[in-house]
């Protein structure tokens, strides 16, 4: 089957580590697999267009995010809904985890929400309204993969998760993450330079994430609160904005009111183009996050050659394996002993760079590589279809 008409829902993939792999991946697939005619739902984004622009055969569908959680869902349920099953689809992939209730042909969903199969004492500090809405979609994932022909997910670790969570999980698969395409160099370092000059003759730790309360940021404040002596030469560099959560503006202040603004330098959300001088010229990552799926972060600080600190839990050791030094993310003083650890030993920092290349490189493929594995199974989906799209109902 050469020519397909392919439906890719990737409307909710808006912010943070989503939208880089729905970026990245419709990028790949565009250069790798114009011949098909494809429907993609995406947000209302200029990066999202601009992709899309570069599919020959697309019918793109916008979906531009106000009125919450209410008007997604009836987007999700009955408009889009429609609009797939009148573009007469051959497969649908929902590139977010979502898909359709009653899909119309066979149908893919790839999940990167670790929110799904992880307990809640994993984003526990997360407000009671999100916890719900959360899950509130997991609910929904359940009920759509009796209608799913294949689950995608990022990590063998994401696997067993999904299969012990859920009652009834159909053929899984894993679709893995990578460097985006969009940082893959180093670019020039004065700007990062210049931003932190005052930081210069201090241990640099980089931790790139957007406010989410399950990225444990106040663990950072805490432990630089706690062993001020300790961690004087230290310092952290963070990109968080006000708006990105209801809870930013006041973890913001705190970093203020407990006098600490020399020891936790705030920059802001940066480009892309702009992550490879940030990591070169900090001197570790510090990820003490409670919950992810699969961090394009941990790659990024590999690529770039930046030792890892982060948290020992499951999801951080199955991509990092002996590439990085773990620590409890419940406990500043471990999260401290951790850093400590790395500062006090050069040795230790040149093994886990050495590592973390030899790892990324032996063990995770580029976007190229990704999406033709995501398309032939895409493609053999559609193979195994009871009937073609011109007999299917409207």
């Amino acid at each position: 089957m050469s020519d397909l008409r392919i439906t890719m829902l990737a409307h909710n993939l808006r912010v943070a580590g989503g939208a880089v792999v729905g970026k990245n991946l419709l990028k790949a697939i565009a250069a790798l697999a114009p011949q098909h005619t494809y429907q993609i739902s995406i947000p209302d984004d200029p990066d999202y267009r601009e992709i899309v622009a570069a599919f020959p055969n697309c019918e793109p569908v916008v979906f531009r995010a106000s009125g919450g959680v209410i008007r997604r869902t009836l987007y999700e349920r009955r408009e889009i809904a429609q609009t797939v099953r009148g573009f007469r689809p051959d497969v649908v992939f929902g590139m977010g985890g979502v898909g359709l209730d009653n899909p119309p042909c066979p149908q893919a969903l790839y999940v990167q929400d670790a929110h799904y199969f992880y307990p809640s004492k994993y984003f526990a500090m997360e407000s009671a309204r999100r916890r719900m809405v959360k899950a509130y979609h997991k609910w929904t994932l359940g009920r759509q993969l009796r209608k799913t022909a294949l689950l995608l997910c990022q990590t063998p670790v994401a696997v067993e998760r999904l299969r012990t969570t859920f009652s009834f999980v159909p053929r899984i698969e894993i679709c893995p993450n990578a460097v985006t395409t969009f940082a893959e160099k180093t670019g020039d370092t004065t700007a990062a330079a210049d931003r932190l000059d005052a930081l210069e003759s201090r241990f640099k730790l980089f931790y790139l994430t957007k406010y989410y309360p399950h990225k444990n940021l106040e663990g950072i404040v805490d432990m630089f609160d706690r062993f001020r002596s300790e961690l004087d030469d230290v310092a952290a560099v963070i990109t968080v904005a006000p708006d990105q959560h209801s809870k930013a503006p006041g973890f913001i202040d705190s970093i203020a009111r407990r006098g600490l603004s020399d020891r936790i330098v705030n920059v802001g959300p940066l480009k892309q183009q702009e992550l490879g001088a940030y990591y070169t010229y900090c001197d570790a990552l510090l990820m003490p996050t409670f919950l992810e799926s699969f961090s394009g972060t941990y790659l990024e600080a590999m690529h770039f050659g930046t030792p890892i600190l982060t948290s020992d839990l499951d999801f951080a050791r199955g991509i990092c394996g002996d590439a990085a030094v773990y620590f409890d993310p419940w406990d500043p003083s471990a999260m401290k002993d951790a850093v400590l650890k790395l500062k006090a030993d050069a040795a230790l920092q040149k093994e886990l760079i050495h590592k973390g290349n030899a790892r990324l490189a032996s063990m995770y493929a580029g976007w190229d590589r990704i999406a033709a594995d995501l398309m032939a199974k895409l493609v053999s989906l559609a193979s195994v279809a009871s009937a073609p799209h011109s007999n299917r109902g409207p």
